[in-house]
């Protein structure tokens, strides 16, 4: 936590946010580059999960279609 150094502002989480602000001389044209790019990291994560979810949606279209086939062979 002392990293952080909230140690002093844990009932105060906007004094907290004003304090890193003025030490680490973030502007509001600073911020918006952050946020800017979270946002474009967020919108990546997102499309890669989006694909996953499909690949996986079609792995169980497969399933699907081979399930009936393993039982016809296993039940001999």
């Amino acid at each position: 936590m002392e990293e952080l150094e909230i140690g002093d502002y844990i009932n105060d989480i906007n004094s907290y946010h004003l304090h890193m602000f003025d030490k680490h001389d973030v502007t509001t044209k600073k911020l918006d580059v952050i946020v800017e790019k979270v946002g474009k990291v967020d919108a990546n994560y997102a499309a890669q999960i989006e694909g996953y979810c499909s690949l996986l949606g079609e792995y169980g279209k497969n399933l699907r279609l081979y399930v009936p086939c393993l039982r016809v062979i296993l039940s001999g």
